[in-house]
């Protein structure tokens, strides 16, 4: 792997400090979301991140009828993401492991995860991440994501890729909405060595050219949908992480 991505990981402590300010930061563009009136079922935002020096995506998405007793299943089903055989909301996910970690301050939990991806672009795609459960009340919850330096390496023959602060998912269930902030900061998807990638990405996007990028984040909302309203689908997805 090339050198000049490593700029783009933290080690993990750095990361697990890193997350207790993150984690509020995704709850505060979460509320911001939730507070616009007139909001449909499916809203993407985006705005430029000086630290990442690139853009976050925001998606936000709100499921109305939700029986609250699922919100717990939604949100193990997220934090196991990467263990599961596939992933309802997300057909371009192949398979992945995690190693449970010490939590950061604040968090209940912590995993180090790395799943792999199939995004159509000719190679398979892998990530490092650290993701720390935050429970910040009984039903909401703040899952924070961030590529990590670890021993344990990508797998062979994938692509490494990076997400940077602010990456993560906020679920929210109030007044039988289930609301999920899909929270999302990558810089490329290492085609192109990272200085340049950075660059391209940043003015395909400056220039409104991110049709597809919309459309992979639009795609993976109307899945969700689908699946979190059928409690059975829930119910049976989280049963493959009970049994594992």
């Amino acid at each position: 792997m090339s050198s000049d991505h490593f700029p783009d990981e933290r080690a993990i402590h750095d990361a697990s400090d890193e997350s207790v300010v993150v984690a509020d930061a995704l709850l505060g563009m979460a509320r911001l979301a939730e507070s616009q009136p007139a909001r449909e079922a499916i809203t993407l935002s985006r705005c430029w991140t000086p630290a990442a020096r690139t853009y976050t995506y925001h998606t936000h998405v709100q499921v109305h009828g939700v029986d609250r007793n699922i919100f717990s299943k939604v949100v193990d089903c997220f934090y196991y993401a990467s263990t599961l055989p596939t992933q309802p909301w997300y057909a371009a996910f192949l398979r992945g492991c995690c190693v449970p970690l010490s939590p950061a301050t604040g968090s209940a939990r912590a995993l180090l995860c790395v799943p792999e991806f199939d995004f159509g672009l000719g190679k398979v795609h892998s990530y490092r991440q650290l993701l720390n459960d935050f429970s910040v009340a009984e039903h909401c919850h703040v899952l924070v994501l961030r590529s990590v330096i670890h021993a344990l390496d990508f797998p062979a023959n994938t692509v490494p890729a990076f997400t940077l602060a602010p990456t993560g998912d906020v679920f929210h269930w109030q007044g039988g909405v289930l609301h999920w902030h899909h929270i999302c900061t990558v810089a490329g998807v290492g085609i192109l060595p990272a200085c340049i990638e950075r660059h391209v990405m940043n003015a395909l996007r400056w220039f409104h050219l991110d049709q597809a990028e919309r459309k992979a984040y639009r795609e993976e909302a109307e899945s969700f949908i689908c699946w979190v309203r059928n409690v059975e689908h829930v119910t049976a997805t989280w049963e493959t992480i009970s049994a594992a």
